[in-house]
């Protein structure tokens, strides 16, 4: 507005255009784990939103959360999981977040599936003269059904030893846990390793 001129009014024709579809780097995790990819979720409405979710593998990805609450203007992390089920194998899910007020926020995550490292260490404490059972959790992470052989390498064989069968078979996707007895008799720390293979791949 201006004394000389008057009074400039504009029209103005607003569009927002859909997000396009983003690609997240690969992410590489050992079989029998999984990991992790933040995704940051923006708010850009003066108001509180909900935002849910759509993926196209659920086998091998989640999102930690069932519903993801934003404030107005703020940002919100969604955690998507990778649990891999092949190896050296890249896996994609088409993942949409999706509000009716603001729209669809569309990723594409992929993992990849690596060879196992050594896995953390399970510690047992028992009383002399006495028996406790660890239970070592184990699950198949194939989409098929596999036989696995165990294998308990020690010194102490008569402290610790390996309460199953040499060989199962586990269906796919399965938990199992495995029983491990120590049994002391002195007063000493005692060692092993436990194997559990696949075909030709080693968890220990």
């Amino acid at each position: 507005m201006s004394e000389s001129i008057g009074e400039l009014w504009y029209k103005l024709n607003l569009k927002a255009n859909k997000l396009e579809t983003v690609r997240l780097d690969d992410i590489p995790v050992e079989l029998g784990k999984f990991g992790i990819k933040e995704i940051t979720l923006t708010n850009p409405l003066q108001e509180t939103i909900v935002i849910k979710h759509k993926l196209t593998n659920e086998i091998n990805f989640k999102v930690k959360e069932n519903e993801i609450v934003i404030q107005p203007f703020k940002t919100a992390i969604a955690h998507v999981m990778y649990f891999p089920s092949e190896l050296n194998q890249k896996q994609e899910c088409f993942i949409k977040f999706y509000n009716d007020y603001v729209g669809e926020f569309n990723y594409i995550v992929s993992g990849t599936g690596v060879m196992p490292k050594e896995m953390p260490v399970t510690y047992i404490s028992c009383k002399l003269n006495d028996t406790t059972s660890a239970l070592i959790n184990f699950k198949n992470p194939f989409n098929v059904a596999c036989n696995i052989d165990f294998e308990l390498i020690t010194e102490e064989t008569e402290t610790l030893k390996l309460m199953l069968k040499r060989e199962m078979r586990l269906e796919p996707l399965s938990m199992f846990q495995i029983p491990i007895n120590f049994s002391p008799s002195t007063l000493e720390t005692a060692a092993g390793t436990l194997i559990i293979k696949i075909g030709n791949i080693n968890w220990t």
